[in-house]
């Protein structure tokens, strides 16, 4: 019982960060999502955060997941409408993925050295993706590579086995999304994949998947 009521109370602060985060965006950043992408983020949200907290119910590292779902989807939804992953969102969620891991390795006292795997894995991550963005060009946008950066942040807390995870999740989810574009969209050259959803999908679906006890 006490842990069912656990879990609905992080779907709704799920639901409430998400709101706010929202409303920031709407008023600081001027990339409004509609009532349709407000209602949206709630939910999806709720949701994840929900899930999050009965794969991780009574580990350290709860509160830094719930940042990542809440973050994400917002994120997921802005790229959504604006093809765009804000620099200010982006920093958020990796700030307080390193406070959060911090201080949920200083709780494990076992896994301290967990956090510095963590940021080396995003360090990787981003000098691989900042090296697409200069053979690449205009095919990568510089919000994808960061928000990859802070996704393999919450993937290196898990595990190398969850960073790689993660991203062959993220390849072939952002394949299919590729193939629906162009084939059912009639997508072209002048229309540009939002990979925010699939790299996000990806990692969470890593680390639901390889969740301590899982």
């Amino acid at each position: 019982m006490v842990f069912g009521v656990g879990v609905m109370l992080c779907a709704a602060a799920g639901a409430a960060t998400s709101y706010v985060v929202v409303a920031f965006a709407d008023q600081r950043l001027r990339l409004p999502v509609g009532a349709a992408g407000r209602v949206g983020a709630a939910v999806a949200a709720a949701l994840l955060c929900g899930i999050i907290a009965w794969r991780y119910g009574g580990q350290a590292s709860l509160h830094a997941m719930l940042w990542l779902a809440c973050l994400g989807v917002v994120l997921c939804v802005i790229d959504l409408r604006h093809r765009r992953l804000p620099d200010a969102l982006v920093a958020a969620l990796f700030a307080g993925g390193v406070v959060l891991l911090g201080v949920a390795a200083i709780q494990d006292g076992t896994r301290v050295a967990g956090l510095g795997w963590a940021v080396i894995a995003s360090g990787i991550v981003l000098a691989l993706g900042l090296l697409g963005l200069l053979v690449a060009g205009a095919g990568v946008g510089r919000g994808d590579v960061t928000f990859s950066a802070a996704l393999a942040l919450y993937l290196g807390a898990r595990g190398w086995t969850a960073v790689a995870l993660g991203f062959l999740l993220a390849s072939m989810l952002l394949a299919v999304a590729a193939v629906w574009v162009v084939a059912v969209r009639g997508g072209g050259r002048h229309r540009r994949l939002a990979a925010g959803p699939s790299l996000f999908l990806g990692a969470v679906g890593a680390v639901l998947a390889l969740a301590p006890g899982g």
